[in-house]
């Protein structure tokens, strides 16, 4: 709840300070909500290092929930580096790691940040959406939202339109 709401002093301060058996959590890990954490903060490196270290884990451990979830917290570092092709790959592995265990919700963070990363283009867009979609089908109402704030800021006309509607 606190991450959620924005509070993210408080939000680490109810993470466990240790790293002991990093890898099976999925996204309820605690190095990977570090890693969400320093992302939004703005340590991406920090962010960047702790989603690693977990993907090494799970991938060791065979956990693919928790990779598939280290690998979408790793592009958000990416991304916020800079690293844009690597952040769409890291996504596209995520996406792919959903599909095949049949869940596509799981790959909705994912497809949220490929669609960022590629905003512009209408694949961008088109990520966003989906994400919103699986959000909605979840009834996770907080990132439906998120998705459909970011969709609208990666579509201009969605945002004239509804401008020129608020101005009318």
């Amino acid at each position: 709840l606190a991450l959620r709401t924005g509070r993210l002093e408080e939000a680490l301060a109810h993470l466990p300070a240790s790293d002991a058996g990093a890898g099976r959590a999925g996204h309820r890990e605690p190095l990977l909500l570090r890693s969400l954490i320093e992302s939004l903060s703005g340590h991406p490196d920090i962010a960047l290092a702790h989603a690693e270290q977990v993907l090494d884990a799970a991938v060791r451990e065979g956990s693919t929930a928790t990779r598939l979830v280290a690998c979408t917290r790793a592009g958000h570092a990416l991304a916020a580096l800079g690293r844009t092709d690597e952040a769409r790959s890291r996504y596209e592995e995520a996406v792919a790691l959903a599909r095949r265990v049949g869940v596509d919700r799981l790959g909705a963070e994912a497809l949220l940040g490929k669609g960022m990363v590629e905003a512009g283009r209408s694949a961008g867009l088109a990520s966003v959406e989906e994400a919103a979609r699986l959000g909605r089908e979840a009834g996770d109402i907080w990132f439906e939202a998120l998705a459909a704030l970011a969709a609208a800021l990666l579509d201009s006309d969605a945002v004239r339109t509804a401008e020129a509607r608020r101005l009318a």
